[in-house]
């Protein structure tokens, strides 16, 4: 088993870019997801993330 802990650092995403390099990154969580490779898939609860 692995976890993946992702942390995004909004300074390094381009600003024109960040809504479209989201999409594609929630595209392929959910389809791995819906193939059955990961067992859960979602952002931490107790964590404010910053706004795209």
């Amino acid at each position: 088993m692995f976890i993946i802990n992702q942390t995004l650092k909004p300074e390094k995403i381009p600003a024109d870019k960040g809504e479209e390099l989201f999409k594609a990154h929630v595209e392929w969580f959910t389809r791995h997801f819906e193939q059955g490779d990961f067992l859960l898939v979602g952002p931490y609860t107790d964590k404010e993330f910053p706004q795209m």
